[in-house]
């Protein structure tokens, strides 16, 4: 009885009073068929799935939003944990684009809508919480990010800041090399490989405190690009020690499970945080940071530009200086809109273009900012189709916008950014060296201006953003708590 008392007791210290409407991560795949796209985003534990629906003018005097775009939410499902990261990667002789989802501490799911059912079928499971990888850590302060090959021969996720666990995919060539030394997978695996780890403490170069990493493009194996931080520092100690971030690039062989470093690069400044790969043709990655943005590549020399003023103390890292410029990056989300431009939410909800200038022979020269609009404080970003870009905020409504381009003048000034020269120049030049090296009169970026309008919008219902607790006057009060929802106080 006495148990039976101790129970009636009890009482839930967490209870749902309404699903989570703040979006965290998102993506663009075809979550449904190859024939169409969909927007999924990850709010919390909940997945929703939208797609575009073009809506026809409605008559004046109406209160619904104007003919356009709009989204249609058409999938939600109800996931057992907090999704730390979301991808996409389409399997071999599938019908459509399967889902990889990372739960905390180091869990990923690798899920696929199922038609029949009309709800998710898991593909795979991977758990990477051995004593052994978690090296004797009670608690992991390091978020299990899944990032995704372009070819789709593999996906990679951070393991406690100290492993990389590589999960293979079935390819073409991985199969032919796969086929003479490992038998055939059993037909209940499906088009995912055995996964394994990377120990990166093992590299012949010292990794530590990783920030970021990423698949390159153009490279015939999958490649890894890791920012990490060997000796770490702080802004109260620069004066002593400054440029304590490294890059380097490993390649995987994931038949000999021999990964060789091909690249690296010591003495960048320490307050940079995430990496975006540059598409093809250009290639590189473009590497963010607080006070500076890098532009890297294997093939050509490194271009920097400093955001503001804090570069001059901060780095010796030879910087490009931006005029009047002066921001930071970092708590940014970026996306490629296209090879050459980079749309950027800034963490005060400012929305700046990025525009790499390029020369004859696809090296990168210089980087051009333009501030575009003002929109959320953003959380993730993605491109939706052609024309639209899609900002998922958890600390206020997400919004899908249409961007548009328009140059920039008529006549010359809407040539390319790059030094435009006389056509008598042209002909005193050495044809050779033009046949070899080309010429830099049609090379490089059009000079654009970006609009962006507001097409739809995901509704945040109050955010809880912190919490505290106030001491009541007198004990016949009840305690007070303040809270700040999205940007706003309580």
């Amino acid at each position: 009885a006495h148990h039976c008392c101790r129970v009636a007791e009890m009482y839930a210290i967490y209870r749902e009073l309404h699903p989570p409407t703040g979006v965290e991560h998102c993506i663009e795949c075809h979550f449904f068929d190859l024939r169409r796209k969909s927007l999924v985003v990850a709010a919390t534990s909940v997945l929703r799935v939208y797609d575009l629906h073009t809506t026809p003018v409605k008559a004046e005097g109406s209160h619904a939003h104007r003919g356009g775009v709009r989204l249609v939410q058409v999938a939600e499902f109800q996931l057992y944990g907090r999704v730390q990261s979301l991808e996409a990667v389409c399997l071999a002789q599938s019908k459509r684009e399967a889902l990889l989802l990372s739960f905390s501490d180091a869990k990923l799911s690798v899920v696929e809508y199922n038609p029949e059912t009309n709800d998710l079928k898991t593909v795979s499971l991977h758990y990477f919480e051995d004593d052994e990888l978690r090296g004797g850590l009670l608690y992991n302060r390091h978020r299990p990010v899944v990032r995704v090959d372009p070819e789709g021969r593999c996906a990679a996720m951070l393991v406690y800041g100290m492993h990389l666990a590589v999960v293979p995919f079935h390819h073409d060539t991985l199969l032919e090399e796969h086929e003479p030394t490992t038998p055939q997978p059993l037909q209940s695996a499906g088009d995912i490989l055995p996964s394994y780890t990377i120990d990166l403490r093992t590299l012949s170069e010292k990794v530590y405190a990783v920030k970021d990493f990423r698949f390159l493009h153009g490279y015939n194996n999958p490649t890894v690009f890791l920012l990490n931080e060997p000796t770490p520092t702080w802004a109260g100690r620069i004066t002593l020690r400054k440029d304590t971030s490294c890059i380097l690039a490993i390649s995987l062989n994931m038949t000999e499970q021999v990964n060789p470093i091909i690249w690296h690069i010591h003495t960048l400044p320490f307050d940079l945080c995430y990496a975006l790969p540059v598409p093809t043709p250009i290639g590189g990655v473009l590497v963010v940071g607080a006070n500076s943005l890098l532009y890297m590549n294997q093939s050509s020399p490194s271009v920097g530009v400093a955001l503001n003023s804090i570069t001059d103390c901060s780095t010796n890292f030879p910087l490009k200086k931006q005029g009047d410029l002066a921001i930071t990056m970092d708590c940014s989300r970026a996306v490629f809109v296209s090879s050459e431009q980079v749309v950027a939410s800034l963490k005060g909800g400012e929305i700046y273009v990025l525009t790499l200038v390029t020369d004859g022979m696809r090296g990168v020269r210089n980087i051009l900012f333009e501030k575009a609009a003002a929109g959320v404080l953003a959380s993730c970003v993605c491109t939706v189709g052609q024309e639209h870009l899609f900002l998922g905020s958890r600390l206020g409504n997400s919004f899908l916008l249409k961007y548009s381009t328009k140059p920039l003048g008529g006549g010359e000034s809407s040539e390319p950014l790059a030094k435009r020269r006389k056509s008598e120049d042209l002909l005193g030049e050495d044809p050779d060296e033009l046949e070899v090296y080309g010429s830099d009169t049609h090379s490089g970026p059009m000079l654009a201006s970006y609009k962006f309008e507001v097409c739809d919008s995901v509704l945040n219902i109050a955010p809880i953003a912190n919490v505290t607790m106030g001491e009541p006057a007198f004990l016949s009060d009840e305690v007070r708590v303040l809270s700040t929802v999205g940007e706003w106080l309580l």
